[in-house]
C-alpha cells in the first residue's frame, strides 16, 4: 500500500518545513519568535522581581539564623571555656590536697614500720610483755597521728589477735565506727594476707566509706583509714561547684552536694580524662582528673545554670527579639506576596495563557493595591485593543488564505485539463472516435468532480472513485500498460481528505513513470495508523518507474524545491503547500525511492483540517 510516481524536482524556492505557511504567516511567526526574546528591539535580560525578592528574603532569614547561631555559639564557648578553667583549677587544688593527705598517712605508716621491735613484741606469748609492747606501740601511734595529721591508724597482730587503733579526737570516727573497723579487719584477715602493699583504695565499713591503705603479711596488718567525711574540707570547691570521687572504673564513691540533683555514674562516663565536657543530659559541666596516689578519679562539677549564669535569660531575650524580627519580616513577606507577588503572578500567568492562545482572558479589576488595579485596567484595555486589531488581522488573513487556496486550485485544474485535451488530440489523429466518446464521458465525470465543492475535504471513498475514473481515462492512452491495485480500509472510507490529493499523485505517476513500451504498476493504499502520537489516515502511493532524482529528494527534504519556468514541478509543490495551509503542519508528506527502482509518497492526514475555504463551493 504505497503510492509511487516518477517525478522530476519540483517547485522553485520551496521554503523549509518550519516556514511552509503563506508569506504573511511566515513573517508573523518570525516576528512572534523575535518578540519572545526581545522587547523594543532589545533582548530581555535581568532576573525576575519575584525571584529576586524571594531570594533576598531567604538570604535575610539565613543571615539572621547565622548571626543567632554564631552569637549563641561564641557566648556558650566563652562561658564553657571559663567554666572549664575554673573546674580544672579547683580539681588541681583538690587533687593536690588529696595527694598530700595520702602522703601524710603513708609517712605515718612508714614511721610506725620503723619501730619493728615494738610491733613484733605484740606477738609475744608473755601477756605482760605483750601489754608493755602494746602500750609502747599505742604511744608511738599517738605521736605519729599528731605529727602527720592522720584520721585512723590500726595494727592487728594475727597470732595474738591484738587490735590497736588510734584516731584523732576531732575526727568523725566514733567508738562504734572503731569497733566496726576492728570487726572488718579481723574478718578479712585471710583476704588481706594475700595482698602485697596495696595502693589506696575504697572500702565500705559499717555503712561508711573510707579511703584505705593496708600493709598485710602473715604476721600482722598495719593500715591507715581516711573517712570520706574527712575529705569534705579537701574536696569542697567554690560556691556553685561540687566534687565527685569515683574509682578507676568510674563507679561513683562519694559526691558533695551541688544544690541540684546528684550526678549519676552514666553522666560521669561521658566525660573524657583531663577534659571539661557536658554530661550526657547536659545538666552538668564536668572536669575529670585522677589522683597520683591511689586509683581514684576526681570530678569537679558545675550545674548548667552556674555555667550559663544570666546568659540563659539573655538568650531568651535575644531569641525573642530575633523571633519578633522574623515574624515582622514574615508579615512583610506575606504582605508583599498578597499585594505584589500574587497580582504579578496573575499578570504573568495571564500573559502566558494569552501567549498560548487564550486571547479573551482578562485580569480582575479589583486588585489588592491601587497600583495593580491601574495596571490591570490598563492591561485589559490594551487586550481589548489588541483583540480588535487581531480580529481585523484575522479577516485579512482569511481573505489571503482563501485567495491562496483558490490560486492553488486554479493551478491544479488547468494542468489536468491540458493533459486531457492532449489525450483527445492524440486519439483523434488515430481515428479512435469511439474511444474519444468514452474518454469524453469519463472526462465529464471528472470535470463535475473537480467543480463540485472546491479545493477542500471530501470523503476518501469519493476521491478514490474519482481516481478510478481518471485511471480508466488513461487506459485509452496507455492500453494494457498499467497495472493498478487500490487497497482502502473500510475504517477510513469516509475519512475527509483534501480534494484532488490522490488525483495529483496519480497524475504525476502517469506523467513521469508510465510508458507505452513497458508495464507499470501503480499501487494505492489507505488505512488508519498512529503518527506523531495521533491517529491519522496513512495514504501511500507507489510505482515501479525509475524513481525520483536524488537532487529532487534532497530539495524536498530541505524545502528548497525549484519549479522550472515551464511549470515543471508545480504539482507536487502545490500539493505540499495545500497540506500546509489546510492542516498547519509541514510534516504530513514524505517522498522517497524504492528498491530496486520506483518511487513512493507517504501522506498522513489528521481527522480535521485546520482551515477549509467556502469561497467557491457550488
Amino acid at each position: 500500500m504505497t503510492g509511487l510516481f516518477h517525478r522530476c524536482p519540483e517547485r522553485p524556492g520551496h521554503p523549509k518545513e518550519g516556514n511552509q505557511l503563506s508569506d504573511g504567516q511566515t513573517i508573523r511567526n518570525q516576528g512572534q519568535e523575535k518578540g519572545r526574546g526581545q522587547i523594543n528591539g532589545r533582548k530581555e535580560t535581568g532576573n525576575s522581581f519575584i525571584r529576586t525578592v524571594t531570594v533576598l528574603l531567604l538570604f535575610y532569614f539565613i543571615l539572621l539564623a547565622g548571626i543567632l547561631i554564631v552569637l549563641f555559639r561564641d557566648t556558650q564557648d566563652t562561658l564553657e571555656r571559663n567554666a572549664g578553667l575554673a573546674l580544672r583549677q579547683a580539681a588541681e587544688i583538690q587533687v593536690r590536697d588529696l595527694n598530700q593527705m595520702f602522703k601524710s598517712n603513708e609517712e605515718a605508716l612508714a614511721t610506725l614500720l620503723r619501730d619493728a621491735e615494738e610491733i613484733q613484741g605484740l606477738a609475744s606469748r608473755n601477756i605482760t610483755r605483750r601489754n608493755v609492747y602494746a602500750q609502747k606501740v599505742l604511744a608511738e601511734m599517738r605521736t605519729v597521728s599528731d605529727s602527720f595529721d592522720t584520721s585512723f591508724l590500726l595494727i592487728y597482730d594475727r597470732s595474738s589477735e591484738l587490735f590497736l587503733s588510734e584516731y584523732t579526737t576531732g575526727s568523725t570516727i566514733s567508738y562504734a565506727d572503731g569497733e566496726a573497723i576492728r570487726s572488718y579487719i579481723q574478718n578479712s584477715a585471710e583476704k588481706e594476707a594475700s595482698e602485697s602493699i596495696p595502693r589506696w583504695h575504697w572500702v565500705t565499713i559499717g555503712g561508711k566509706g573510707y579511703l584505705a591503705r593496708i600493709y598485710a603479711n602473715r604476721e600482722r596488718i598495719i593500715g591507715a583509714l581516711i573517712p570520706v567525711s574527712a575529705c569534705a574540707d579537701v574536696l569542697t570547691g567554690p560556691d556553685g561547684q561540687a566534687s565527685v570521687l569515683a574509682d578507676q572504673n568510674g563507679h561513683l564513691l562519694w559526691q558533695s552536694s551541688s544544690g541540684e540533683s546528684l550526678v549519676s555514674e552514666t553522666e560521669l562516663g561521658s566525660v573524657p580524662l583531663e577534659t571539661a565536657a557536658w554530661s550526657g543530659d547536659s545538666r552538668f559541666y564536668l572536669y575529670q582528673t585522677r589522683t597520683r596516689k591511689g586509683a581514684f578519679r576526681l570530678y569537679t562539677v558545675m550545674p548548667r545554670q552556674e555555667v550559663m549564669g544570666s546568659w540563659q535569660l539573655r538568650q531568651a531575650l535575644i531569641l525573642g527579639l530575633i523571633v519578633t524580627a522574623i515574624l515582622m519580616i514574615s508579615a512583610i513577606a506575606w504582605y508583599l506576596r498578597r499585594a505584589v507577588y500574587r497580582p504579578m503572578e496573575e499578570l504573568l500567568t495571564a500573559m502566558g495563557k494569552i501567549e498560548n492562545g487564550e486571547k479573551n482572558l482578562r485580569l480582575p479589576d479589583m486588585a489588592k493595591s491601587v497600583e495593580f488595579r491601574k495596571i490591570n485596567t490598563s492591561f485589559n484595555q490594551m487586550m481589548d485593543t489588541i483583540e480588535n486589531l487581531r480580529l481585523k488581522s484575522y479577516e485579512e488573513r482569511i481573505q489571503f488564505d482563501e485567495a491562496t487556496l483558490k490560486y492553488v486550485q486554479l493551478q491544479i485544474r488547468p494542468h489536468f485539463f491540458l493533459n486531457a485535451l492532449t489525450t483527445i488530440h492524440s486519439m483523434s489523429y488515430q481515428n479512435r472516435n469511439e474511444d474519444i466518446r468514452n474518454y469524453i464521458e469519463r472526462l465529464s465525470s471528472n470535470i463535475r468532480y473537480l467543480f463540485k465543492g472546491g479545493l477542500h475535504t471530501v470523503p476518501l471513498s469519493e476521491e478514490i472513485a474519482h481516481v478510478k475514473d481518471y485511471i480508466a481515462m488513461q487506459d485509452f492512452l496507455y492500453p494494457g500498460n498499467v497495472f493498478d491495485f487500490i487497497d482502502v480500509d473500510d475504517q477510513v472510507a469516509e475519512y475527509p481528505v483534501p480534494q484532488l490529493l490522490i488525483h495529483t499523485l496519480v497524475e504525476n505517476i502517469y506523467k513521469h513513470a508510465v510508458s507505452i513500451d513497458r508495464l507499470t504498476s501503480v499501487l494505492i493504499s489507505a488505512r488508519e495508523e498512529m503518527h506523531d502520537g495521533q491517529n491519522m489516515c496513512h495514504i501511500v502511493t507507489e510505482d515501479d518507474g525509475e524513481g525520483y532524482p536524488q537532487e529532487f529528494l534532497q530539495q524536498m527534504q530541505e524545502g528548497t524545491v525549484t519549479v522550472r519556468p515551464d511549470g515543471h514541478g508545480l504539482g507536487l509543490w502545490n500539493l505540499r503547500k495545500t497540506l500546509s495551509l489546510m492542516y498547519r503542519r509541514d510534516d504530513l508528506i514524505s517522498f522517497s525511492n524504492k528498491e530496486p527502482h520506483g518511487s513512493r509518497v507517504d501522506i498522513w492526514l489528521p481527522k480535521r483540517a485546520k482551515r477549509q475555504s467556502t469561497v467557491w463551493k457550488l
